[in-house]
């Protein structure tokens, strides 16, 4: 355990790597997890490593270089190029063509929230007279909202907080491990979880 906005970091896992440590979790800041990365690594330490969600899609492999390799990140954030979905296919072959590359970190989140949006916003839209909806009228639609989306579908419970089951969570929620310095995804919660138990 690290204070916050102290730097005694290097300390903290020089004492964890005195103890044997064999997995390894950094929750902190960018920069924090590039050094961690750079000294389990000159270490020579190659047990499991995990970073927070919040740095997927960041800089912390081009940051890490080398020492980053093999990180892991837990997160609801998707590849949509790893899924085999026809309509994660769709997306991917549509992003390729506008774009010349493959979706990046967060693509398809944005691609569905923009999408969800815009669906509702033309529902609140008078078929006739076309004026602009009230901010109200279209938040009100939001909350009441269902969407299926690239990779999950999107509804919204009593405190129009995102809502999933035990088992959505599970599978929409993805491992992601830094190879070749970028993030690659290797598999839902769901998918890893029937791996291990085959």
């Amino acid at each position: 355990m690290v204070a916050e906005e102290t730097d005694d970091a290097p300390a903290a896992v020089r004492s964890l790597l005195a103890a044997g440590v064999d997995a390894f979790a950094c929750f902190g800041p960018l920069d924090a997890t590039v050094r961690a990365a750079r000294q389990l690594a000159a270490a020579g330490f190659d047990g499991p490593r995990w970073m927070q969600h919040l740095l997927y899609g960041s800089e912390f492999p081009r940051q890490a270089g080398a020492a980053g390799e093999g990180w892991y990140v837990v997160t609801a954030a998707v590849d949509a190029t790893a899924l085999k979905t026809e309509r994660a296919r769709a997306f991917t072959t549509a992003w390729r063509r506008l774009h010349g590359s493959v979706p990046g970190p967060y693509a398809a989140e944005a691609y569905d929230t923009a999408r969800m949006l815009l669906a509702e916003f033309a529902r609140t839209v008078p078929a006739r007279g076309g004026h602009r909806p009230k901010r109200a009228a279209l938040g009100g639609r939001m909350a009441k909202a269902t969407y299926t989306g690239v990779s999950r579908g999107y509804a919204f419970g009593d405190f129009h907080e995102y809502h999933s089951d035990n088992q959505g969570w599970s599978d929409n929620t993805f491992v992601h491990q830094v190879r070749d310095g970028r993030f690659v995804q290797r598999g839902s919660l769901t998918d890893l979880q029937r791996a291990a138990e085959a």
